[in-house]
């Protein structure tokens, strides 16, 4: 991804992994609840999910099934191209709205697409008048999608990652002499409280 290209950061720990998890599964839950669940500062969430996305490691978008909405075709259209034209068909490609999905592959294919199209008419004159038109393509291969049966873009958290889990709030300590004898004691704040040595405000 171009910002990747740019140099920044993508490196990962076990705090963006727990990030990540969550929002997998609710992509819609705000920082502050995701703060709460691990018990970070919600700016240190904040400034994480902000470079996640930054990086492209993640991205926040509704999905949708084009087969529902409007279009009929969905196209799969794998490309062959000369080698020296690669990366600049694929730029080229990248800015048609039709196309959902692209990348550059091994195989029989140079490129692998998937576009949308509200006919057969508009798909026929994609291939023939605009793809056709791009300098270095030598050959395509375009098949339709009839149903659309999964489309999963939740992954594994990587293996290293610490497993979820949220730590109840600790009391906090202190050590002091006991009244009644020279042995150490440790005071929580409610018995703090109690014998008037002062809490939180």
């Amino acid at each position: 991804m171009r910002q990747m290209e740019d140099g920044l950061d993508t490196k990962l720990d076990a705090v963006d992994a727990k990030i990540v998890n969550l929002l997998h599964s609710d992509g819609r839950m705000t920082n502050t609840e995701v703060a709460r669940r691990l018990g970070l500062a919600e700016a240190t969430v904040r400034k994480r999910v902000t470079r996640l996305v930054e990086t492209g490691v993640m991205q926040f978008q509704a999905w949708i099934d084009p087969l529902k909405v409007g279009y009929d075709i969905y196209a799969i259209i794998q490309i062959q191209v000369s080698p020296p034209h690669i990366e600049a068909v694929a730029e080229t490609l990248r800015e048609f709205p039709e196309i959902a999905f692209l990348g550059v592959c091994t195989g029989d294919f140079d490129i692998f697409a998937a576009a949308v199209f509200r006919s057969n008419a508009d798909l026929y004159d994609f291939l023939t008048k605009r793809l056709s038109q791009v300098t270095g393509i030598n050959r395509t291969a375009t098949s339709s999608m009839i149903r659309l049966v999964k489309r999963e873009y939740v992954f594994p958290v990587p293996a290293w990652a610490e497993p979820l889990s949220v730590e109840p709030p600790k009391q906090a300590t202190g050590r002091r002499r006991s009244r009644h004898g020279d042995k150490e004691r440790t005071l929580t704040e409610p018995t703090r409280a109690a014998e008037g040595l002062g809490g939180r405000a």
